[in-house]
Formats: structure tokens, C-alpha cells, sequence
């Protein structure tokens, strides 16, 4: 399920640059249940369940929350490349308009 819930945030955020409320819900749950399973990890006696349920939820969180920063960081490298191409379009087209411009000047002279 936090495979499945991550997917979903990843494609939302793809979509658009937001993530999914569920995601976080979801997360927020996991690292809920991990302090509840510390506690009784301190409270109770040790036991297999009691020893591995804070460590597959404190990694799951860890893992969501990882995910959702590395993702935020790619969308957002993703729009910055974006933003140069077009800049990079715009000079491009710029730099041709007063290249032609000083030709016609030119031309202009040579006809005069």
C-alpha cells in the first residue's frame, strides 16, 4: 500500500506540481504508528512484534518522506530546465531579430 500511495503522489505531483493529501494522511499514520510502537516497545516485554513493528514503520516513513522530498527536488529541477530552454528560446529568437534587423539596415544603406 505505501508503494501504491507513493506512485500516486509521484504522478499527481508530475501532473500537477502537487503532491496527493493522501500521501500524507497515509504517511502521517505511519509515523503515528511507529511512536505507539516505541512506546510499547518500552512499555511491554520484548517480543519479535514488538521488536520489528517501530522498525518497518519508522523505515516506511522514512522511505515516504525521503520520496516526497526526492520528488519535490526533480519536479522542481524538471520546471527549472524547463524555464532555461524557453529563456534560452527566447535569446535565440532575440539575437536572430536584431541580426536581420542590421541586414535590412544594410541593405538599406547599399540601396541608398
Amino acid at each position: 500500500m505505501p508503494l501504491l500511495v507513493s506512485l500516486l503522489y509521484a504522478k499527481k505531483f508530475a501532473n500537477q506540481g502537487r503532491g496527493s493529501i493522501i500521501f500524507w494522511i497515509y504517511c502521517g499514520l505511519y509515523v503515528f504508528f511507529f511512536f505507539i510502537f516505541v512506546s510499547h516497545l518500552f512499555s511491554k516485554e520484548l517480543t519479535f512484534e514488538t521488536v520489528i513493528a517501530p522498525i518497518v514503520t519508522g523505515a516506511v516513513s522514512f522511505f515516504m518522506i525521503s520520496f516526497a522530498y526526492k520528488t519535490k527536488l526533480k519536479h522542481q529541477k524538471a520546471l527549472k530546465e524547463h524555464h532555461e530552454a524557453i529563456r534560452e528560446d527566447e535569446i535565440k529568437k532575440h539575437a536572430e531579430a536584431i541580426i536581420l534587423a542590421e541586414k535590412m539596415k544594410k541593405e538599406n544603406k547599399e540601396n541608398n
